[in-house]
């Protein structure tokens, strides 16, 4: 009988380690390309092909999956007709929307506060250049 418990605990146990791989969809597709290196970013894969770049953005409480993956395809060149899943994005990026007063003043000291297209939410804006801006109808809120 011990050796029946015995047998079936080892089974039940290889059964539940197999099914608990941890790879996530979009690191077994993604072969074939070079993998940029990241000094300081942990949660951010970055994989270079010939036409595009796949950026997956991990979850920073559970890092065995994938929270979005982005395809990075230059916006002068044609669509490539093969690319994996994900949200396509035309680079380089030529506007973007803000968040809060930390990402609309970073825009406004790199110079780039024309790059702002738009606004979530106006009461985390602190910024009074942006206050102005939605009041007069420029930026999209």
């Amino acid at each position: 009988m011990n050796k029946f418990l015995l047998s079936a605990n080892i089974v039940i146990t290889v059964l539940l380690l197999s099914a608990c791989s941890g790879r996530s969809k979009t690191s077994s597709s993604l072969n074939g390309g070079d993998t940029l290196e990241i000094k300081y970013a942990r949660n951010i894969t970055i994989i270079s092909f010939k036409d595009y770049k796949v950026a997956a953005l991990r979850n920073p409480w559970d890092t065995t999956k994938v929270l979005h993956t982005y395809i990075l395809v230059d916006k002068n060149k044609p669509m490539p007709k093969e690319l994996p899943e994900g949200s396509i994005v035309r680079t380089p990026v030529s506007k973007a929307v803000v968040y809060s007063s930390v990402h609309s003043s970073l825009f406004n000291d790199l110079g780039a506060f024309s790059s702002i297209a738009g606004v979530c939410d106006l009461k985390y804006i602190k910024l009074s250049k942006i206050q102005e801006l939605v009041k007069e109808g420029p930026l999209l809120m």
